[in-house]
């Protein structure tokens, strides 16, 4: 959390510049007995050996105080040596620091880098203590270091350089060698066709001579004539040479050529007949096998339903009654009947009647 109050307390104008007072008697102690200082002061003293390395090497690592410049070290070095990387730090004065009552409490030395013989412009204030008996130890000593650039230094001096290389950005890294690929190997070379000869319009192209053949060739160059044997035929005797000049050998009669039967014609399709249309027969009306009637209303009860007949299940019995009167009419003997003779008198008016 320290570390990162460096940035954010120099942003809201904090500043750091004790007095000498200050650092001999409350800083330097408080540092050599590791006790704790204030969350703001801690990013800003740093923990470092000033005298290991030269103070371009410090500028690079750590962070200046905003407009002063200033770098603040806790640090040790050896009594009466002051040497630092290539160079070394050479005494310009020395002050003692008293309290108010006059006591000394401590001592500030006034040092400045000398590099090859040449001074640069880099100063130093080392603060010591006399209020702390852990100050030294052996031959070395605590102290607090605050290094700087020199006012006077000229604007581009190699101090002012030095010190603003924290804020300058790294130094790009090198880009890896890249290895060029080998050359790829040439395609071989492909032969050209020789170009067309260009045709005139209208031009007509010429027509190879035809050359006849010779008379020698004339029958090697004709076809065989196929020969096809005659089942029904015996083959004719061939005539023995022996003895038999070639002058008196005739010559064989063509075997007679065979005329290959006509293919058959293909089988015509078969036409299907049309499947046969049956008759439309009409529904008929048929009682009984109607649909019963959908009924919305009351249903009638069983006992209504059997008292209830169709009409012509009540016919049926008639028709059989009917039958069976006419059956026992016909089985009565012929003298009951009246005679015809009557019937027609009963049937004739009387004369005179009115």
């Amino acid at each position: 959390m320290a570390a990162l109050l460096g940035p954010e307390i120099f942003s809201r104008g904090f500043r750091f510049n004790p007095t000498p007072l200050e650092a001999a008697t409350y800083y330097l102690p408080r540092l050599v007995a590791g006790a704790p200082l204030h969350e703001a002061v801690r990013p800003v003293i740093h923990h470092a050996d000033v005298y290991a390395c030269e103070p371009a090497d410090l500028a690079r690592e750590f962070r200046p105080m905003p407009r002063t410049g200033h770098r603040f070290f806790f640090t040790s070095c050896k009594k009466g040596v002051r040497s630092a990387g290539p160079g070394f730090w050479s005494l310009q004065r020395m002050t003692v620091i008293q309290d108010g009552t006059g006591a000394k409490v401590g001592a500030i030395k006034k040092l400045r880098y000398k590099k090859r013989g040449v001074f640069t412009d880099w100063l130093m204030d080392e603060f010591s203590t006399c209020c702390s008996e852990d100050a030294v130890v052996g031959d070395r000593q605590y102290v607090f270091c605050n290094i700087y650039v020199s006012p006077r230094a000229a604007p581009g001096s190699a101090a002012r350089q030095e010190s603003a290389a924290f804020f300058a950005p790294p130094a790009p890294a090198p880009a890896p060698a890249v290895q060029a690929p080998p050359p790829k190997r040439p395609a071989p070379k492909v032969a050209e066709p020789p170009p067309f000869p260009k045709r005139m319009r209208g031009a007509v192209a010429p027509t190879p001579p035809v050359v006849p053949p010779a008379a020698g060739c004339a029958a090697s160059l004709a076809p065989p004539r196929p020969r096809v044997p005659n089942r029904g035929v015996a083959p004719p005797s061939t005539p023995s040479v022996t003895g038999s000049s070639p002058a008196s050998a005739q010559p064989l009669p063509p075997a007679p050529i065979r005329l290959a039967a006509p293919a058959p014609a293909p089988p015509q399709p078969k036409q299907q007949m049309p499947p046969p249309t049956l008759p439309v027969v009409r529904a008929c009306h048929i009682p009984g096998q109607e649909e019963p009637a959908h009924h919305y209303g009351p249903q009638p009860s069983v006992a209504t339903k059997k008292m209830t007949r169709d009409p012509f299940e009540a016919a049926e019995p008639r028709d059989k009654a009917e039958e069976e009167r006419v059956v026992e009419a016909s089985d009565l003997p012929s003298e009951e009947s009246p005679p015809a003779a009557d019937q027609d008198d009963d049937r004739r008016p009387l004369k005179g009647s009115c």
